[in-house]
Order: C-alpha cells, then structure tokens, then sequence
C-alpha cells in the first residue's frame, strides 16, 4: 500500500471516530474483505511522468483469496490492463482457470471521454486472443465479460449523441478491417468470427434516477447520473464489509458549490469515496491562469470535495484523476499551472481547508486500501430518516429519530430546495432552517428508536415527491 505523506499527516491528526450506529449498517462478515486500487490517477488525457489513465478497482471475496472473487473495474483508461497485470488480474477465461486472480466480472463506464476509456480496447482483444469466442460450448455463459454503462444519451447544446453500446460493440472494427480477426483464426479457429466485441455483454441502464445496475452474491453496484457530459454516472459498490462511491467526474456544471447533488445523495451512509479534483490554482480568476473555465466547471475542486465528505461523514477520501498532476508544470503542454508545479500534500490540504476531517489519500498509481476502512465520523452516529407514504406535489412528511438532544437534516443533494418548501416542525421545538438545513430540538419521548414526525407543504412543488432522504446528523 502507497501512503502520500498527506494521507500519513490525516490518518495521524484524525479526532476521536465510532462506527456508524443504525439499523442500515451492515455487520462484518467474518474471513471476508474488500480492496479499493487507484489502477491509474492521471489527470485527463495528458501524458505526465508515465501516469496510467483513470480507473479504480474494486474487489470483495476471502481474506484467504487476497479479497478477490468478485473483480470490480470502474474506467479503464490507458494503461489500465498492465496494471492489473501487476495484480495478477489477467484477461483470460476465468473457467479455464478456475482462479479469482484471472476473473474479471465487470468494467463500468462513468463516461465515454477516451482518458476513460481507452484500454478497454487492450483488454478485450487481449480476452478475445487467449481463448474467447463468447459462446457457451467453448467455456460457458461466464466466458463473456459485463460492459456497465449508460444507454444512449444525446447531449445538451450540441446534439451529439453519446453512445455506450456503439462504443463496445465495435472496440474490434480495427482488428477485422485490418484482416487481423481473420489471420489469427486462419491459424486457430477458436476465436470468435466477430472480434473483440462478441466477448462483451453490454449493460446499458437509463439516467438521471439511482437504482441497482448490476450484482453478484452478496455485491451489488448502484449507479446515478451526474454532471460532466451527457451520459455521465457515479457507482456506489455496496458489499457485507463496506461501501465505495466511485464519482467519476462529477460536478455541479458550474454551480456553487462544484459537488454533485447526485453523488451526495449516493455517498450517503459510504465508508470510502473516490473521486476526481481540481485544484484551484487552476480556478478563474487566479492570477497567471489560462485554464479553460468550462473545464474548471465540470470538475468537483479539492475544497468543495472536503466540504461534502465532511457533510456526508465518510471516514476516507481518496483523489483521482487529479487536475494538475502533482509534479506537473504544464497540464497537457498547454496550460502553465501558476505558482509552479504541486506538491504531494497539496490536494489534501485544500481537501481539508474543506472541513474535512478524516483519512485523505493522494491518488497514485496502485495506491491500495483494504477493509476494515476508516470509520465514519461520529457526529453522523444514530439519527435515522424515513419517508411517510403519501406524499406529493403538496406535502411530504418525515419520521425522524435521534438520541441526542437535537440534529440537523442536511438536504444538500437531496433535490428539493428547502426555500420553495414550508416548514412544519411538527413534534419538535426550536426548529430553524438556515440554507438547506434544518436544525431540531426533540422532545424528550423521541429516540433513535422513536422517531416523530416533521412535515414539508408547497404549492405544486414537484420535488416533495420525489426527493431524496436528507442526511441526519445528531450532536451532542
């Protein structure tokens, strides 16, 4: 495991932590564990000091199978397949080797920039070359690997249709144009006819809603739509040990702040988040900077970040796809970063200048952690949220329970905006709303245990029906 002296600094100064305390909390499952690996950290399509282009894997199984068994990958950029080559993940067929190490089950797409994508092609000409024809009389249903991403989406502003499927289903073509597909099988024949491309399984699900996108036993992996370009998604991989977000690019598309709403909502209640950042050195304004506005827009920057894992109370954060790499003078040859090159730690630090309190990590190439993670923070301990049936465009009721003497309900990222809404405190006292939040006093017969009741009313609010359980803190 790779620890920057950032993430050493963090992990040392962290305060007092306790696991969370609710009924959503998943026991540990004995002899089990799950790996998170920054595969590649490269900050967009640059080329820097032999930086691998942005991926994160994912793995859950047996402590006595190096926590493999069920093989995550969440982008594949350049790169990515010699990289799990290092981690004895190899694209061969996993039956014929019987070998958690060989399997890969899955690669999610969050978006089809090529930074993103392009060693999605490596890997499945290289599954296709040591074996692969896709069909069950050569090894079986499991000889195809899942391709996870959004269906078709046509982008706002420029009508330019963004296309998963047409992506995977001809990752090949250069292969059979160039006479390729059909030397290798005039030698051996047990190669699919079609490429690549018939290996893959491709699973398209619809945006912007959160719902379950793929699962195995006891993992399941939940995807959102986010902000980036049309057709961008965040995953949260729930498993018996632990959840992962992993946000992608994800932003607010120019809004203060530059978090994503969505990711917010999916992060709720995770152990780990791992997600893209800017530093803002490269923020409009700053003296010396050329970096393209739109750019900066579409990227969550490092105080922001700290700010909403801060809200959220994950115990981790972990940086990818860092903008500018650390070390680097010039983004993409182009663009001076002002001051001169970052430093390791220098990520962290805006991340916490955030409020951020817990283990931050400075994505790097390989960087690993394992479960158990790091607790989440205490403050988010005991307060439990639940919608009351029968709400809609009026009225939306919630049953609230916490032990302390008050809490505060943060709607950040919930999508409903608290000032088109009316405030009933119901059961409460000293209710006061302040931005998106609202703070509670309870009475003493309230408990974790005894939730009361607090109601929201508009006129002809649409999003009292359909948005998402704030998050609860409880203080003391």
């Amino acid at each position: 495991m790779k620890f920057s002296l950032a993430s050493v600094l963090s992990l040392t100064l962290l305060p007092a932590v306790a696991a969370r305390v609710g009924s959503e909390r998943r026991q540990l499952q004995d002899g089990y564990c799950m790996d998170v690996v920054i595969t590649g950290s490269a900050g967009g399509p640059v080329f820097f000091n032999g930086l691998t282009g942005t991926g994160t894997l994912v793995t859950y199984g047996r402590e006595e199978d190096n926590c493999r068994g069920t093989n995550l990958q969440f982008d594949i950029g350049r790169g990515t397949t010699l990289q799990l080559s290092k981690l004895g993940l190899q694209p061969k067929l996993p039956l014929a080797f019987e070998d958690p190490n060989f399997a890969m089950d899955a690669i999610f797409l969050t978006h089809l920039h090529n930074d993103h994508t392009d060693d999605l092609y490596v890997y499945m000409s290289a599954f296709w070359l040591f074996g692969g024809n896709g069909s069950p009389a050569n090894g079986g249903p499991n000889q195809k690997i899942d391709v996870v991403c959004a269906e078709d989406v046509t982008n706002e502003g420029n009508g330019v249709t963004s296309s998963c499927r047409n992506f995977v289903e001809n990752i090949g073509a250069p292969l059979i144009a160039s006479g390729e597909v059909a030397q290798r099988n005039g030698e051996a024949g047990f190669r699919s006819p079609n490429g690549p491309s018939a290996l893959a399984n491709v699973v398209t699900f619809s945006l912007p809603d959160r719902k379950v996108v793929w699962q195995k036993g006891d993992v399941e992996v939940e995807a959102v739509g986010s902000i980036h370009i049309g057709g961008h998604a965040s995953y949260r991989i729930n498993t018996p040990v632990g959840s992962v977000v992993v946000g992608g690019d994800a932003s607010s598309g120019g809004a203060v702040p530059s978090t994503s709403s969505s990711v917010e909502a999916l992060a709720q209640g995770a152990d780990v988040l791992v997600h893209s950042v800017v530093h803002p050195v490269f923020a409009p304004g700053v003296e010396g900077n050329t970096f393209p506005p739109f750019a900066y827009a579409r990227q969550s920057n490092a105080p922001d970040l700290g700010a909403m894992a801060s809200r959220l109370g994950v115990g981790t954060v972990i940086t990818s796809h860092q903008i500018p790499s650390i070390g680097e003078d010039t983004w993409g040859g182009v663009w001076q970063v002002p001051g001169g090159p970052l430093h390791e730690g220098d990520f962290a630090s805006e991340i916490a200048s955030g409020g951020f309190t817990g283990a931050i990590f400075e994505g790097t190439d390989l960087l690993s952690i394992r479960s158990p993670f790091n607790p989440r923070l205490e403050a988010q301990s005991n307060c439990n949220v639940d919608l009351q049936a029968g709400r809609g465009a009026y009225w939306a009721g919630l049953q609230v329970g916490f032990d302390s003497a008050s809490a505060v309900l943060n709607f950040s990222g919930s999508g409903l905006d608290l000032s088109s809404v009316s405030v009933n405190g119901g059961v409460f006292s000293n209710v006061v709303v302040d931005g998106q939040t609202i703070t509670l006093e309870k009475p003493e017969w309230v408990s974790g245990n005894s939730p009361g009741y607090i109601g929201l009313s508009g006129q002809n609010v649409p999003e009292l029906g359909t948005f998402m359980i704030p998050f609860c803190a409880s203080s003391n």
